[in-house]
C-alpha cells in the first residue's frame, strides 16, 4: 500500500500534488490534511480514492496534535509527505496585525517542522519529503517580509533533512519552488494591503504551475 500524506490539500498547490500523485505513482490511499473538510472531502470523491480526512489547523498546538493522535495509532508506511499548508499576507510590515505575522510563521515554519518530525518515523527507504518554498526565499522582496522570511526558513530546513538523512536514502525534495508560488497567486494576492494592485491570475497561470509540479515529480523516482 502506498501512502501519501498532504497537508494543504483543501486547494492549491496541495490538491494538485493529489491529483498528480494519483495520475503519476499510484497512491492509493491519502491523508488530507487542511482546515476545510467539504474541500477535501470533494478532493477525495473527485480522484477516487482511499482518503483519511483530518481537519485541523496546524498553525494552532490542537492542529498539530490530530496529526500525532492519527499517526501514533495507525502507524503508517508513508510513501510521500506534502507539506503545502501555507498561506502569505502581502503589505508593508507595519500595516499587517500582529497576530497574522506570529500566525504565518506558526503555520509556514512551525507546522511544517512538526509534520516532518511526527512522521519521519513512519517512512522508509525511497520515501519523499516536498517542502514547498518560494522564490521569494532567494533575495528580500517589498510587501511580503515575513512570507519570504519563513520560506527562507523552508529553505534551509530542506537542505538540512535532504543532508541528514542521505545516508538512509530517504529523498527529501522541495520541489520547483516556482511551482507553490504559481498555482497559489490567486489566494495569496486576495489577502493584500495598501495600494498594492489585486491579482488577476488567468487560468494560462494555473496551467503553467501544474506543469511546473509535473515536471517536478517527474525528477523524482515515484516508483521505488
Amino acid at each position: 500500500m502506498s501512502l501519501a500524506i498532504i497537508t494543504g490539500a483543501s486547494s492549491g498547490i496541495g490538491s494538485e500534488f493529489a491529483r498528480q500523485l494519483k495520475a503519476m505513482a499510484g497512491i492509493d490511499e491519502f491523508w488530507f490534511i487542511a482546515r476545510r473538510a467539504d474541500r477535501m472531502e470533494a478532493l477525495r470523491d473527485e480522484l477516487g480514492v482511499k482518503a483519511k480526512i483530518i481537519t485541523a489547523d496546524l498553525s494552532v498546538p490542537e492542529g498539530i496534535e490530530a496529526v500525532r493522535s492519527a499517526l501514533k495509532e495507525e502507524k503508517p508506511k508513508v510513501k510521500f509527505l506534502v507539506n503545502a499548508a501555507g498561506f502569505g499576507n502581502f503589505g508593508s510590515f507595519e500595516q499587517i496585525p500582529e497576530e497574522e505575522i506570529v500566525k504565518m510563521i506558526d503555520l509556514n515554519d512551525k507546522a511544517l517542522v512538526s509534520i516532518t518530525y511526527l512522521t519521519l518515523p513512519y517512512m522508509r527507504e525511497g520515501a519523499c519529503i516536498y517542502q514547498l518554498g518560494s522564490l521569494s526565499s532567494f533575495q528580500p522582496v517589498p510587501y511580503i517580509t515575513t512570507y519570504g522570511a519563513t520560506k527562507l526558513g523552508v529553505l534551509d530546513n530542506r537542505l538540512c533533512i535532504s543532508t541528514t538523512y542521505n545516508a538512509t536514502e530517504v529523498l527529501c525534495l522541495r520541489g520547483e519552488e516556482c511551482s507553490c508560488d504559481i498555482a497559489e497567486r490567486r489566494a495569496i494576492f486576495d489577502s493584500c494591503r495598501g495600494d498594492i494592485t489585486r491579482n488577476t491570475s488567468t487560468v494560462e497561470d494555473i496551467t503553467t504551475g501544474t506543469c511546473a509540479l509535473h515536471r517536478a515529480l517527474n525528477n523524482t523516482t515515484l516508483d521505488s
